[in-house]
C-alpha cells in the first residue's frame, strides 16, 4: 500500500508542475495534495469492499538443454484460482489480505469454512 501511495504522490506531483509550466494558472502544490488525500480515501474505502478474483499460474521445469547430465525436467503447469480481500487495519497497521483458494488445476477444493464472498 505505501508503494501505491509513493507511486500516486510521484504521479501527482510531476502533472502538477508539468501544468503550471505549461499555464500560468496550473493547480497549487496544495490543490495536488488535496486531490490525493481525496483520491486514496477513495481508494481505501473501494478497496475494503472489494472480493477479487485471482487467477495465478505456476510453472515449473522445463526443457534445458545445457543440463551437466543431459537430462530434461518436465514442465509442470498449474491455474490457481483464489478469492482475495484486504482489510484496512485501525491505527493506520496497513492492511491484512486473505485468500480462500477454490482451485488448483482442475481439483476443486473441499470448503473449509465460509468463503470471503458470502
Amino acid at each position: 500500500m505505501r508503494r501505491v501511495l509513493l507511486g500516486a504522490a510521484g504521479v501527482l506531483v510531476v502533472l502538477a508542475a508539468s501544468a503550471r509550466a505549461g499555464s500560468a494558472q496550473g493547480p497549487t502544490v496544495e490543490q495536488v495534495l488535496a486531490s490525493l488525500d481525496r483520491y486514496l480515501d477513495t481508494y481505501r474505502l473501494a478497496l475494503g469492499a472489494l472480493v477479487a478474483e485471482e487467477r495465478m499460474v505456476q510453472q515449473t521445469g522445463g526443457r534445458q538443454l545445457d543440463r551437466p547430465n543431459g537430462v530434461a525436467s518436465i514442465a509442470i503447469t498449474r491455474e490457481i484460482v483464489s478469492d482475495v480481500a484486504f482489510v484496512d487495519l485501525p491505527a493506520e497497521a496497513g492492511w491484512l489480505g486473505f485468500r480462500d483458494t477454490r482451485k488448483v488445476g482442475s481439483k476443486i477444493l473441499p470448503r473449509s469454512g465460509p468463503s470471503l464472498i458470502e
